[in-house]
């Protein structure tokens, strides 16, 4: 196995535990958890550890970044935050940019190797994004940028065909159903099973509150993605004010993604655009 195949291994098994600690114990996880209870290949992994820049002694990159929780009275160490883009701008450690944490930067955005952003929130504790892409890298400044991504809304190809649903596509296609709790948009994918796509503005809230949202939709759509019309992306909007449960979401995508699909008509792809359409 390659270098970068094993990159990209670890780094899948990695996303799939804080899948399943999350999905168990809620977003914010404890140091413990993420230094002492992900193993890949019959060895603990540590997917968090005393520096910023986090690289374990498999990988040859990066895993994850973290921003340490505020201390009181004392301003940060490093100056992380996010840009009018969106995107985290990661300060380098230290002065040096072949300092060998921001050369493990460097690899891990020339070969677009996923990491996990860690955000303290209090001693100890952290909410995670992932998979996150380091999309741009500035010696000058001394910062990478950051694209959050959330696991439940990611478009990036990390084995199978899995690829996040073409939004624009779907709203082209204009079928759509809603309810108090979600609008729920559908459009023909080709494939034999659905895919989910979530579009969460800035309007509902800061990145933490959107990524617990998206986090909701992943869980309640793998719950019911039996129960989910086949050969279908699923797009889903939060409607403003409803009730953010677990069981509110499951019941409303469900139904609401029926009822969309019902407006495609039989399966068999779009309709062909022009006269009789």
């Amino acid at each position: 196995m390659s270098d970068i195949d094993l990159e990209r291994q670890l780094r899948l098994a990695a996303f799939r535990f804080l899948d399943a600690r999350t999905a168990r114990s809620g977003d914010v996880l404890e140091w413990a958890t993420l230094t002492r209870e992900f193993m890949f290949d019959g060895r603990v992994v540590p997917l968090i550890g005393t520096s910023g820049i986090w690289k374990p002694k498999l990988l040859t990159a990066p895993i994850s970044l973290t921003t340490s929780p505020p201390t009181a009275g004392a301003p940060p160490p490093y100056e992380d935050g996010v840009g009018p883009d969106g995107r985290l701008r990661y300060r380098y450690q230290g002065d040096d940019p072949d300092n060998h944490f921001n050369v493990g930067l460097r690899r891990a955005f020339q070969h677009q190797l996923p990491v996990i952003y860690f955000l303290g929130v209090a001693k100890g504790r952290y909410t995670a994004f992932w998979p996150c892409f380091i999309v741009a890298d500035d010696p000058s400044s001394l910062t990478v940028s950051v694209e959050l991504h959330d696991a439940g809304v990611s478009g990036i190809v990390l084995g199978g065909d899995h690829v996040e649903p073409d939004l624009d596509r779907a709203y082209a296609r204009r079928k759509s159903a809603a309810d108090g709790v979600l609008v729920v948009y559908a459009v023909e994918n080709g494939l034999g099973h659905p895919r989910l796509g979530c579009s969460v503005s800035r309007k509902v809230g800061g990145a933490v509150v959107r990524n617990r949202v998206k986090r909701l939709y992943r869980e309640a759509f793998r719950l019911e993605q039996a129960e989910l019309p086949a050969g279908v992306d699923l797009v889903l909007i939060p409607r403003a004010g409803g009730p953010l449960t677990l069981a509110a979401v499951r019941a409303s995508l469900v139904a609401l993604a029926r009822q969309a699909a019902r407006k495609l008509g039989p399966p068999g792809g779009e309709r062909p655009a022009g006269p009789g359409a």
